[in-house]
């Protein structure tokens, strides 16, 4: 029963008093959201009739299964449409991803089916209402082969990034790429990054600048004698002169040099760093200061800084 039916006088009589309730889109919009968590039940909503399908079929693709992406590709195009048309949230696994995450670090996902480049590239095409997006990749050449193939998508504001094998060293310009790509990000996750010249640090701050929140791990393993101090100091800089929103900022140290790494607020405080709407910031200070010295220069590089719950600040030499 449509809208239409439910207020059509010579209709009205045929159906009870909770069958024209059902019939009114808002009532049973309403009444499906309490079963968004339930996707057997929805499909079950979405067997009634038509009316119920077009209602149903929004909510229970809109975060698909993962086992269930590689389906979309074997279906025909109109019905791939219908369904991707609804998609907002996903993740997708390239390559031997799928092998790799699965079995150590995503319970659950056990029958995800990896994908080619590009095969992501076609459902991006295909996902216009897609708002967050996590992908899982294999390789430096596969992210450098998203970042050339990808469409640029107005409507993805969450982007978070995992790359293998875990702990390995990847390149910020590649990030740069794909995030040009993306230009309505609000939040973005990268994983361990190898240290970047300012200039690169800069380049992906100027391609964000509606980023709200922005989180990555910074990686320093023996082996490496230029620390991520400098590209997260850079990184600070670029997003008070392009992205005035920000309202997170968190770095994670790892490696067997951590301890030794971290920024120069002195530094920031003297070059007129600001970032007015900074609300939590995460990062390592390498200088030795009291409390009270860093407690002002973190009100003047974060005027709305919340010291007791958003800042999480250590220093080889804290005092």
């Amino acid at each position: 029963m449509s809208d239409l039916e439910a207020n059509d006088p010579t209709t009205r009589a045929l159906y009870t008093a909770a069958q024209r309730a059902l019939g009114i889109s808002e009532l049973l919009s309403l009444m499906l959201q309490y079963l968004s968590d339930c996707p057997r039940s929805l499909a079950k909503c979405a067997r009634v009739d038509s009316f119920w399908f077009a209602h149903a079929i929004k909510l229970l693709w809109r975060k698909p299964p993962d086992e269930n992406t590689h389906v979309f590709l074997k279906l025909e195009p109109p019905r791939k449409q219908m369904y991707l048309s609804h998609v907002q949230k996903t993740r997708f696994f390239v390559g031997k991803a799928s092998y790799i995450y699965t079995r150590s670090y995503i319970a659950g996902a056990r029958d995800s089916t990896e994908l080619s480049c590009d095969a992501v590239i076609e459902y991006m095409r295909l996902l216009p209402m897609l708002w967050s997006l996590s992908l899982y990749l294999d390789s430096q050449a596969g992210l450098q082969r998203l970042a050339a193939g990808i469409d640029e998508h107005s409507k993805l504001d969450f982007l978070c990034l995992f790359m293998e094998p875990p702990g390995s060293l990847w390149n910020l310009a590649d990030i740069v790429m794909l995030v040009r790509r993306l230009p309505n990000l609000r939040v973005l996750k990268l994983p361990y990054m190898a240290p970047t010249s300012t200039a690169t640090a800069r380049m992906l701050t100027e391609a964000l600048p509606k980023l709200e929140c922005f989180k990555y791990e910074a990686s320093i393993p023996s082996n490496i004698r230029v620390f991520t101090g400098p590209t997260t100091q850079a990184l600070l800089e670029g997003f008070a002169a392009n992205a005035p929103g920000l309202k997170t900022f968190r770095c994670r140290y790892g490696g067997n040099r951590a301890r030794r790494d971290g920024i120069n607020l002195r530094q920031l405080a003297a070059g007129n760093v600001v970032l007015p709407a900074l609300e939590r910031l995460y990062v390592r200070v390498l200088q030795d200061m009291s409390v009270v010295e860093v407690g002002k220069l973190l009100r003047q590089i974060g005027p709305n800084l919340r010291w007791h719950q958003g800042v999480e600040l250590v220093s080889s030499t804290f005092r």
